[in-house]
């Protein structure tokens, strides 16, 4: 499954692991305060990638996404 906010995949299942622990947004008490902390690493990411001269538009357009 794909994690909505940060593009990559999570696996459905995985060994013995409790499939709850595998989706970030499970492990937070409030989904409002995941969503917030996540928000704001994906800022902080595209702040970090706005620093560089990229001409790739591929890695450019890497990494997390949220329209701010």
């Amino acid at each position: 499954e794909k994690d909505s906010l940060f593009g990559f995949q999570i696996p459905k299942k995985l060994d013995d692991i409790d499939t709850k622990m595998l989706f970030p947004k499970n492990m937070w008490k409030s989904e409002n305060d995941y969503i917030s902390a996540a928000k704001d690493l994906i800022i902080k990411f595209q702040n970090n990638f706005a620093q560089y001269d990229i001409h790739d538009k591929n890695i450019k357009n890497a990494g997390p996404k949220f329209d701010i």
